[in-house]
């Protein structure tokens, strides 16, 4: 119960930082309504929180009187802090059901969760402009949950950082260990670091990375799935169809991906 009590008083607290709550009126249902910006997206998580329920289990637009005003970006340490109320929200509800977590950066963050699977949980542990030096400091926030699968997709932001290769390969590598120890019963599995059209982020680079992935992860009893073939161009850029910039994706970029999370 002092866990709930603490939950409310900070979400209440933390809600008041982003949320306006001027009138909107909720458009019709024949609209998709859902969060567009990081403090919009906080905000619809803080409000589901505080109301009791899981954010994997609301429709997109719920709440949108509440969260549509929302300004202020939230800081890297409220999102830390959010995620891991969300996984204990999770391990105090989950009982027997299956659940899968996903791990990693804005890729995921931003994954629409009402095309995900129905048949199981969902808890979504991501945040924008994770490097892999950061995910691996806070696997931790969910040890207590007790998840059947464990999708990792980061490293875009290391390459696009200039980050060597072979550091974002290390890390990976690491939290593929660390998540096997902290998660004996699960499956693990790793995707690729995507194709990219940044300049930045060159088709080779992507490729070397995803290569040695490939054998270090395998070597470790670790599921590997390379999804440049499938995201990439002919030229190896990520399809113009699948993306919104050139690194984000667009909802056939996500309707590809979430086919990988089956």
């Amino acid at each position: 119960m002092k866990r709930w009590v603490r939950l409310t008083v900070w979400a209440i607290a933390s809600a008041a930082i982003v949320i306006g709550y001027a009138s909107i009126a909720i458009p019709s249902a024949a609209e998709i309504v859902r969060p567009r910006t990081g403090g919009q997206l906080y905000a619809q998580r803080v409000v589901t929180l505080q109301a009791g329920q899981l954010y994997s289990q609301i429709s997109p637009s719920t709440f949108v009187e509440q969260w549509q005003t929302a300004s202020q970006q939230p800081t890297y340490e409220q999102w830390q802090t959010l995620l891991a109320y969300e996984a204990a929200a999770m391990a105090a509800r989950q009982g027997h059901s299956p659940l899968t977590v996903l791990v990693g950066d804005s890729l995921y963050l931003w994954l629409p969760h009402e095309q995900l699977a129905g048949d199981r949980l969902w808890l979504n542990q991501s945040i924008s402009g994770e490097t892999t030096a950061h995910v691996v400091r806070r696997l931790a926030q969910f040890a207590t949950v007790r998840p059947s699968t464990v999708y990792v997709m980061a490293g875009v932001n290391d390459l696009k950082n200039g980050v060597d290769a072979s550091v974002t390969v290390s890390n990976l590598e690491l939290i593929a260990q660390r998540l096997k120890v902290q998660h004996p019963q699960s499956r693990i599995v790793v995707l690729g670091v995507l194709p990219t059209r940044l300049p930045t982020v060159p088709p080779p680079l992507v490729a070397q990375v995803n290569g040695q992935l490939a054998i270090a992860l395998r070597r470790r009893g670790v599921e590997f799935v390379d999804l440049q073939p499938v995201f990439g161009d002919s030229q190896g850029l990520l399809r113009t169809d699948l993306t919104t910039d050139g690194l984000h994706l667009s909802p056939q970029g996500y309707s590809l991906l979430v086919s990988y999370l089956r």
